[in-house]
């Protein structure tokens, strides 16, 4: 948690807002999992060290790459840069 001091809230707002346009559904319409954002935080804190086959694949976290992505920008994370 420590980790995404910083950029963690502007991390929330920018992923939220594109899951519920994809998603084409209204904040008042969705509720979470009392530690859902722990996970989802401790996830974007980690993104450069998963890919969203394994989120899918071993924990059951489909479509995880927009989490991946919006963690790696705000994180102002070049994706292109660690694979070198």
């Amino acid at each position: 948690m420590k980790n995404a001091r910083g950029w963690g809230e502007t991390f929330f707002v920018e992923y939220y807002r594109d899951y519920f346009k994809r998603q084409k559904v209204t904040p008042d319409k969705v509720s979470t999992v009392i530690n859902g954002p722990v996970t989802v935080l401790m996830i974007a804190s980690n993104a450069e060290k998963i890919d969203a086959k394994s989120l899918d694949s071993d924990f059951g976290w489909g479509k995880g790459q927009s989490l991946i992505d919006y963690a790696l920008l705000v994180r102002d994370i070049n994706i292109e840069r660690l694979e070198e």
